[in-house]
């Protein structure tokens, strides 16, 4: 069975990378997936939701269709699976999707507000998929077929103890997984302000960890930074975190949003371990192999 919203819902916001304001309308759907139309462009291009308009990425998600882009779609898109949205139209006025606090809940509230609905169709989920491993440089995500899906995330964050983290159908979403936030080190956070990205990011809507005290007196600092009160590792002044194990739960949560754009499948268990955006787009590519065929074969 399918779904989309019940009705029209407005979210406003700033993006993570580009720092600007954008207007979000979430549309009721009428066909299959989830597609990104963008009101600012002539032609109001429409970009798909699928592993086949990812663009080169590393630092987060970017899908590209003919003239129109879309930056950071994967909370939005986690969102949609963790609520049950399988169908979705997004218009949006900028290339960024907004930020909201780092975490999916600014997507769950909305769909919370506009209600779901039948979508017309049945969902046909292409059969059973091959056991699949990727990895680099540690990093790794294996997947096999199930009878249910299953996702499960480990990984080490700043020297602090392992973190295991899973999703099943009986997960409450919105309740263990939604509410992690984006996070990001100092020295991280210095090297992509000086290429011109995270533009927008804030206390309020990114976890920053100060893995090196030295980088305090960098000059490219931005102000509330600047106010740490002492010199020393760990989150940021005012920062708290909202789980104990926050930094593998929104790992968990990216890597949802990014499974999404491979489409219906069949149930998996998909173990992932230290990975990111970038591995996650390459077992996105090996299903897509697959996939395609399946369908030739059909």
């Amino acid at each position: 069975m399918r779904h989309t919203v019940g009705r029209c819902v407005t979210v406003r916001g700033r993006g993570i990378h580009s720092g600007e304001d954008v207007n979000v309308r979430l549309l009721p759907a009428d066909r299959p997936g989830i597609t990104f139309v963008r009101s600012d462009l002539p032609g109001n291009p429409r970009i798909s939701a699928t592993t086949s308009n990812l663009a080169s990425s590393s630092r987060c998600t970017r899908l590209e269709q003919g003239d129109g882009a879309v930056m950071t779609p994967e909370h939005l898109l986690a969102a949609c699976w963790g609520t049950g949205i399988t169908d979705l139209v997004v218009e949006l006025d900028s290339e960024e999707l907004p930020i909201g606090d780092g975490s999916a809940e600014i997507w769950c509230e909305a769909f919370f507000l506009a209600g779901t609905q039948e979508t017309p169709g049945a969902s046909v989920a292409l059969g059973p998929l091959p056991p699949i491993h990727v990895a680099h440089a540690g990093a790794c995500i294996t997947l096999t077929p199930s009878k249910t899906w299953r996702v499960e995330y480990s990984g080490r964050f700043f020297d602090g103890p392992e973190q295991h983290v899973e999703w099943t159908e009986e997960t409450d979403f919105r309740q263990h997984v939604a509410r992690a936030r984006t996070f990001c080190t100092l020295s991280d956070a210095l090297k992509l302000r000086k290429l011109g990205m995270i533009k927008g990011g804030t206390p309020e809507n990114a976890l920053l960890w100060v893995d090196d005290v030295s980088l305090l007196s960098d000059p490219a600092l931005p102000p509330w930074v600047e106010d740490q009160p002492r010199p020393e590792k760990g989150l940021v002044r005012g920062q708290t975190l909202r789980y104990f194990d926050e930094f593998s739960r929104h790992k968990l949560l990216d890597l949802l949003g990014d499974l999404r754009l491979a489409g219906d499948l069949s149930p998996c268990a998909i173990h992932a371990r230290c990975s990111g955006h970038e591995l996650n787009h390459e077992l996105l590519r090996e299903i897509e192999k697959h996939t395609h065929s399946q369908k030739e074969l059909e």
